[in-house]
């Protein structure tokens, strides 16, 4: 089953009693079987958005350096190039909705919030020799690149496009938190004084309220599918995989793609 953390994970895990919507496809059997199968194709085995070396969100590549951390060796299955009645199968099965997702020896341990938790904890390699891992397996903390470039306009310049009136202060927030994500409002804080011109004014605080105001506006019109300039929605757009807004939203955006 899955392992029950106080973590954001789990808060966004929880699915509605009735679990996942069916697919009415009458091959959903046939998907079910697929990623029943995949999740023992590795003894560890992570299903994330992109590779080890190119994750597509921020939760991804929490995930990755974790277990990187403890030089473990894991397998991989990119869910982006993956057909999306697998993916759907995979949460289905699960009962989780949302990637990453890392099985051992079959069994869903949770995502990246918990592989976290158990690492601030300083229990996480613990747990996964108790879940079956084999100590043989961890070795020497990897370094890898998994920094994420400044994504193109295209995935920070458009959220007016939405329909949002935003201010250009406003404006700018946005773009920010596209290419940061909010995980140091400090920093952000620090980032957004400078664009702005009053550097040493603005606060955490500030700034972190000032997106709760932001926040429901934009997930709204995301959720319809408001279409911009460009053509696209945020569904649709060529660089969703590069913005972190979809992350702070909490929208899994290839999932809305989907339905």
């Amino acid at each position: 089953g899955v392992e029950v953390r106080d973590s954001k994970d789990n808060e966004r895990g929880k699915i509605k009693e009735g679990g996942l919507k069916a697919n009415n496809n009458g091959n959903q059997a046939v998907w079910i079987a697929c990623a029943k199968g995949l999740v023992v194709r590795s003894k560890v085995m992570l299903f994330l958005k992109g590779s080890p070396d190119a994750p597509y969100c921020s939760h991804s590549r929490d995930a990755v350096r974790v277990l990187d951390s403890l030089g473990l060796k894991f397998d991989t299955y990119d869910v982006i190039t993956a057909h999306p009645e697998v993916c759907q199968a995979l949460k289905q099965q699960a009962n989780w909705p949302f990637f990453p997702q890392l099985y051992i020896n079959g069994v869903l341990m949770g995502g990246a919030d918990i592989l976290k938790a158990y690492a601030e904890d300083n229990v996480l390699k613990q747990e996964l020799i108790s879940r079956g891992v084999d100590t043989n397996s961890f070795g020497e903390p990897i370094s890898r690149c998994t920094a994420k470039s400044e994504p193109p306009p295209c995935a920070t310049d458009h959220v007016k496009d939405l329909g949002v009136r935003l201010s250009d202060d406003d404006q700018e927030l946005v773009r920010l938190i596209s290419i940061h994500g909010t995980k140091d409002w400090a920093d952000l804080a620090r980032k957004f004084g400078s664009k702005v011109g009053r550097e040493g004014e603005v606060t955490a605080m500030k700034v972190r309220k000032r997106w709760r105001v932001i926040r429901p506006l934009i997930k709204e019109k995301v959720e319809e599918k408001a279409v911009m300039k460009c053509g696209h929605s945020c569904f649709t757009c060529p660089t969703r995989h590069e913005c972190q807004i979809h992350d702070e939203l909490e929208i899994d955006i290839e999932d809305l793609a989907v339905h």
